[in-house]
């Protein structure tokens, strides 16, 4: 499932004409497929692995640009193991507190 969703996003991005936008209509019709099949138990995990994902390449992104001290690899590897045992629950808090974020600033 993951995989499906990165495919409807690689898929959606701009450009590309009409063989593009066919190819991102017949994605996201096998992903909703999916959706329906797995139940939301496979949807939230499928969800937390993309986002888990991303947050690593951002993460590793962010120390690789520079010289590491052995700071910045405590540091690293501590955010490294935080992102591991994060659970579908506490991304919603997460969103949820961004979200209030947003409302009062």
């Amino acid at each position: 499932m993951v995989e499906q969703i990165r495919k409807v996003r690689d898929l959606n991005r701009p450009g590309g004409g009409g063989w593009r936008r066919r190819r991102a209509w017949r994605a996201q019709g096998r992903l909703a497929d999916l959706m329906e099949a797995g139940g939301p138990e496979l949807v939230n995990e499928a969800e937390l692995r993309h986002w888990k994902s991303h947050m690593m390449v951002e993460l590793l992104l962010e120390f690789a640009g520079s010289a590491m001290k052995p700071d910045d690899t405590t540091k690293a590897l501590s955010r490294m193991e935080t992102l591991h045992a994060a659970t579908y629950e506490d991304l919603q808090q997460a969103r949820k507190r961004l979200a209030e974020r947003k409302t009062a600033g």
